[in-house]
């Protein structure tokens, strides 16, 4: 979940938040070469922890990788610019599972033949 000010600055990122008064979450990046430079940066520090222990990141992630999200959010902490775009009136569905991939097919299929 993200905490977006209302210029769209991101000031913190919830990961798998249990509850949240948060109404924003993200599904895409696109950044700079910066942030690519921090990202490369992060990832070989945190291999260390993860190769100690396999199941670090198991509270945010259930196969026990290092997210995306926990990057950005080291990134925020230590001072990178992170800017949201909100849709407020849209949704988002997260096609990584077998079941949401079926009902995003069947939702766009279902608008298509005008049955939404």
């Amino acid at each position: 979940m993200l905490d977006i000010d209302e210029q769209g600055h991101v000031r913190s990122i919830d990961l798998k938040p249990q509850s949240s008064s948060l109404r924003f979450t993200w599904s895409c990046a696109v950044w700079s070469p910066a942030f690519s430079q921090f990202m490369r940066g992060c990832v070989e520090r945190e291999r260390a922890t993860h190769a100690r222990n396999p199941l670090a990141f198991r509270s945010i992630d259930p196969q026990g990788d290092l997210p995306a999200g926990a990057i950005i959010r080291a990134a925020i902490e230590k001072g990178l610019r992170v800017h949201g775009a909100t849709f407020p009136d849209e949704t988002c569905i997260d096609i990584g599972t077998p079941e949401n991939l079926i009902h995003a097919l069947r939702t766009r299929f279902e608008r298509r033949q005008g049955r939404s």
